[in-house]
């Protein structure tokens, strides 16, 4: 039941918070990643993920300041 009512929690949230709110998982991640034995396998697919983020978060804000 928690899991359904946070997937609708997030289907409510604009473009712009998700991306925010995957920053910090992805911030998060990055934490508990470090020491690890694999930390460059593990932080490669991640900083790929982080950098997309960050790309579509400010195509959206350039977009918002043009209007």
């Amino acid at each position: 039941m928690l899991l359904l009512s946070f997937y609708f929690h997030i289907m409510n949230m604009n473009e712009q918070t998700k991306l925010r709110f995957a920053l910090e998982h992805v911030a998060h991640l990055e934490d508990l990643f470090e020491g690890n034995e694999w930390y460059s396998y593990l932080i490669q697919p991640l900083s790929t993920i982080k950098y997309e983020c960050e790309r579509q978060l400010n195509n959206i804000e350039l977009t918002k300041n043009l209007k």
